[in-house]
């Protein structure tokens, strides 16, 4: 197997796929929407930028998602894998009191956070944007209306237009105008879908097996079922 050589991640941790650097080059290069289908590695392509960042020395990152479980997993896996002092991976939450936040993002490279709670301290003064040099959006097909995704973005070109953004998604949606409003409110100027038909994605595709387990319901959902049988009968 070979693996991802880079100085900001530590040695023999990450398969080297050819799809996944590529992709990742050309995230470099401009604002860029990956989309890929569920456990073919976005995080991956995503650690591969912010290695990138980190060396180039531009500025904080910023890396958001929706739920704070996502927080924490993102937060573990960059420590597990980037070649840098785990403290400054720092997380948000609203759990996490606002002066304390304040002084975790003088002190910290990589923020990983809900977007409610970056909107409320972009709101209050207590973060500065233009401190970012990159900005993730996990899930980004949630970049519409009024989520806070967007008004995080948007304040993000205002303070920083030649910041970089990263959004990803496995879903992004099977209408056209709703992918062009992602692209619209993440300023996204790059879509790279792969598929896991797709001959550089295909070799690193394994086969699914299911297996079928018959188990009795509680006693609770029996009931219910029979209720339910006995209304529309």
């Amino acid at each position: 197997m070979v693996f991802v050589s880079h100085e900001f991640i530590k040695p023999r941790t990450i398969e080297h796929r050819s799809y996944q650097v590529s992709i990742a080059q050309s995230a470099l290069n401009q604002n860029t929407l990956i989309v890929l289908p569920t456990g073919m590695g976005k995080t991956v392509i995503v650690l591969l930028v912010i290695a990138e960042i980190l060396k180039r020395g531009k500025g904080k990152i910023l890396f958001l998602a929706p739920t704070k479980p996502l927080v924490i997993q993102h937060s573990k896996f960059l420590k597990e894998h980037l070649l840098i002092d785990e403290e400054s991976i720092v997380s948000f939450s609203g759990e996490v009191p606002p002066a304390k936040r304040e002084n975790l993002w003088r002190k910290g490279k990589i923020i990983v956070s809900t977007p409610q709670v970056i909107e409320n301290d972009i709101l209050s003064g207590r973060i500065d944007l233009s401190e970012v040099a990159l900005v993730i959006f996990d899930e980004a097909h949630r970049a519409v209306g009024a989520y806070s995704y967007v008004f995080v973005a948007r304040k993000y070109r205002e303070k920083n237009p030649d910041g970089l953004i990263v959004g990803m998604t496995a879903s992004p949606g099977s209408e056209i105008e709703k992918i062009m409003e992602i692209c619209r409110n993440l300023n996204i100027k790059n879509i790279e879908i792969r598929t896991k038909d797709d001959p550089d994605v295909k070799p690193y595709v394994q086969e699914m097996k299911i297996i079928w387990k018959k188990v009795e319901l509680p006693h609770e959902f029996s009931r219910i079922i029979n209720i339910l049988k006995e209304a529309i009968s």
